[in-house]
């Protein structure tokens, strides 16, 4: 074979697995499916995605909201609120710390409470929900320190965040207990 016909034969080559990859790459795209049948499973696929993704099933008269935690759906977290809002029957086991309790508190972050921002942090209050953009931040209170403080009612739990000890439902976020570090003697 000479120079030109090895140059032919490789631009050949190169040219068919150009060719084929691109027709791959039209069929995956779903090239080739433009009759009325592929058009009707495409849009059903697609509507059953959609569905999927809002909450709607083939099984109808069932609310599938309700299976959603409250965090997922804010209608339901809202109704959580209303009920932990202060005053209501539901809210009635508040977690109560003694003097000694806060001073511990205050004594195990007393480190970092000098970093607090006092200008630009967050207020929290009882029996409503910590805001969305703190959430992440929120520590959870250490073993060494939880065992030496009452426990908490079950399913909520202790954490920290900018100079507040809260006591709170994991699930829901909502606030039973505040203590202000930084406005302890």
């Amino acid at each position: 074979m000479n120079r030109s016909m090895r140059t032919r034969f490789t631009l050949t080559i190169v040219a068919a697995a150009l060719i084929q990859g691109a027709s791959g790459v039209a069929l995956a795209q779903g090239g080739g499916q433009n009759g009325p049948r592929q058009q009707d499973q495409r849009e059903q696929h697609q509507q059953q995605g959609h569905d999927q993704k809002h909450g709607a099933t083939a099984a109808p008269g069932k609310d599938h909201r309700q299976d959603q935690s409250p965090r997922e759906n804010p209608e339901r977290m809202r109704e959580f609120e209303r009920q932990q809002a202060p005053g209501n029957s539901a809210n009635a086991h508040a977690y109560a710390l003694e003097q000694q309790d806060r001073t511990r508190l205050k004594h195990h972050y007393q480190r970092v409470l000098g970093r607090v921002d006092r200008a630009h942090r967050p207020h929290f209050e009882p029996g409503h929900a910590i805001p969305l953009i703190y959430r992440a931040y929120i520590t959870p209170a250490p073993l060494s320190l939880r065992r030496h403080l009452p426990p908490p009612p079950p399913g909520y739990v202790i954490g920290y965040y900018q100079g507040y000890t809260v006591v709170y439902d994991p699930t829901t976020f909502v606030i039973i207990t505040i203590v202000d570090l930084l406005l302890l003697p």
